[in-house]
């Protein structure tokens, strides 16, 4: 399905209510539209951010960030479990290492 700003008749804007013809106006600096796409046969979800500052110089600066997400799939979801279950486990090690450390630190100030 499409969808568009001028699919709904009023928009907010700075806490007010405004119609959606003149939601991009000569007193708009920024805009920001995000557009999700969804593929049902891939289980992918794509999202699109385009950002424009129209503040400043005569043409607008435009970023365009795209993100893609996949659905973790039943075949993956036991490996997705280990490797997650291995994170936890490096990170207690290594935050019980940083505290070893940190106490060996503090016991050679106090001995001098």
């Amino acid at each position: 399905f499409l969808y568009s700003i001028t699919d709904n008749p009023f928009l907010l804007r700075d806490g007010a209510v405004v119609p959606t013809g003149s939601f991009l106006d000569s007193a708009t600096e920024s805009a920001e539209l995000v557009l999700v796409f969804y593929t049902p046969s891939a289980g992918v979800t794509t999202v699109m951010t385009v950002r424009a500052n129209f503040g400043g110089s005569a043409s607008a600066a435009v970023k365009v960030k795209v993100r893609h997400f996949e659905i973790l799939r039943e075949s993956h979801v036991g490996i997705y479990l280990i490797l997650q279950v291995l994170n936890l486990v490096f990170v207690l090690a290594m935050s019980v290492d940083i505290i070893q450390y940190v106490w060996g630190l503090w016991v050679n100030y106090e001995e001098g």
